[in-house]
């Protein structure tokens, strides 16, 4: 039932990343759609796909912080 969750969460942010008219808001719809994806990539257990979902979280936050600053 918790599977279920996070996929209402990902098509809710999805449809908050769509209909968005404020930079800071589709910032912070996109990251947290980011981190429901990275839960469900790593919702098994196995040790490679917690390492590739945390991988994935990672540059997506670094890429996110680019992006804001201007680098």
């Amino acid at each position: 039932i918790e599977i279920i969750f996070i996929y209402i969460l990902v098509t809710y942010f999805l449809f908050k990343i769509i209909s968005c008219q404020n930079l800071l808001i589709l910032v912070v719809a996109l990251e947290s759609h980011t981190l429901a994806l990275c839960v469900l990539c790593a919702v098994n257990g196995k040790l490679k796909q917690v390492e590739a979902s945390l991988k994935y979280y990672i540059i997506s936050a670094a890429s996110s912080g680019f992006f804001l600053l201007g680098c």
